[in-house]
């Protein structure tokens, strides 16, 4: 027997790694700072989270067709069975939904550390609270997702659900990623400068009278590689000051596409110029 017509589908779509700009910063997150899958059985944690996410990816695709797939066969037939079917495949589309961002943020989150933030201006453990809280968040829905019982029960419950994604957790995960990319930098600077100031001070007494004059010009290159970083970490961090607290994160809005990897390039370009100076003791 013919179901009312009126019977709507949740108006939320987690959009598709093509479709959303924010899942592009997967594929940096993989190449830039990561190592490569190991041969062996045992993964470090930031494996394990990689293959974590990209396994919730498949299943939210493939989960994403089902409930595409039911719709159209219920709004085709109207009748109870097809109705009882789009219901399930809407349901494990919404849980999927939670279950691929879940591991999103845990990918970030093992992501940043690799890198050192007592060498930044942030504290990773309250940053990574922030994050902590959204997962727990995404999880309660997860369980309110699974406890649903009829299709109408989808709509608000996916309103619900997009509220969460745009106001909280898609801008803590870009709060997150601004700062991490921040970190990086001020590592990498913090650990040149460490360096730089190692080899001076073994070299200064050893330098031949000679060659003072170029350890002189040793010291003012590395000050300028130096300072030619600071004026991009202030806009960086002035950056990050002017973000909104009340930041909406929509799909097709935001994107991160770690803008000091460049900054950091120059870095590690520079171990050259701290090994040549030893050349002239």
């Amino acid at each position: 027997m013919p179901l009312h017509k009126t019977i709507s589908f949740p108006a939320i779509d987690c959009p598709s790694i093509r479709k959303f700009s924010l899942f592009f910063i997967i594929i940096l997150l993989l190449l830039s700072g990561s190592s490569q899958l190991s041969p062996v059985n045992s993964l470090t944690p930031l494996e394990q989270a990689q293959q974590d996410y990209s396994f919730q990816a498949t299943k939210y695709q493939e989960a994403k067709e089902k409930y595409e797939n039911s719709k159209t066969n219920y709004l085709a037939y109207k009748t109870a069975v097809a109705k009882n079917e789009a219901f399930l495949k809407t349901q494990d589309y919404l849980i999927q939904i939670n279950n691929v961002y879940i591991t999103y943020l845990l990918l970030i989150d093992e992501r940043s550390n690799l890198y050192d933030w007592g060498k930044g201006i942030y504290t990773k453990n309250d940053e990574h609270k922030i994050l902590l809280d959204q997962i727990k968040a995404l999880e309660n829905l997860r369980v309110e997702a699974q406890n649903l019982k009829t299709l109408e029960e989808t709509v608000p419950y996916a309103k619900k659900l997009k509220t969460q994604l745009e106001q909280n957790t898609l801008p803590a995960a870009y709060m997150f990623l601004v700062k991490t990319d921040l970190s990086q930098l001020l590592e990498a600077r913090f650990d040149f400068s460490e360096h730089a100031a190692r080899v001076e001070n073994y070299v200064k007494d050893k330098i031949k009278e000679n060659d003072r004059q170029l350890f002189l010009n040793w010291q003012s290159q590395v000050k300028t590689i130096v300072e030619q970083i600071n004026p991009q970490l202030e806009k960086e961090k002035e950056g990050i000051s002017k973000i909104p607290p009340n930041l909406t994160v929509d799909y097709d809005q935001k994107s991160y596409d770690f803008s000091t990897e460049k900054a950091r390039e120059s870095f590690n370009k520079t171990p050259e110029i701290l090994k040549e100076i030893l050349n002239f003791i």
